[in-house]
């Protein structure tokens, strides 16, 4: 009996608890120089062009939004930059590679 208790105490999660893909697929064609440059940096960190391509558009994504938060954000004495700028210029500083 102590099996079967214990087996209805552990809950079923999904594998994507964090992460959830979308249902569309999304592809392109890239230039020959693009794709040369996309397949070694994909051999160099041992990922397949799924992983990849996910983790350069989210790396976009997540920079996109930095960006425009920091926009609504502004000091003047920051001027005309924009919000990427400000961050890059940051990280730098601080001695952070973005990419």
């Amino acid at each position: 009996m102590s099996e079967s208790s214990e087996q209805k105490k552990k809950k079923k999660r999904s594998p994507l608890t964090k992460r959830q893909l979308a249902s569309k697929v999304t592809a392109t064609n890239l230039w020959v120089p693009d794709k040369q440059l996309f397949d070694e940096i994909k051999k160099k960190r041992r990922k397949t062009d799924a992983e990849l391509l996910r983790e350069i558009v989210h790396r976009w994504a997540v920079g996109n939004r930095a960006s425009q938060f920091a926009k609504g954000n502004q000091k003047g004495s920051r001027g005309n930059r924009t919000g990427a700028v400000v961050i890059a210029q940051t990280a730098c500083r601080n001695g952070i590679n973005a990419w």
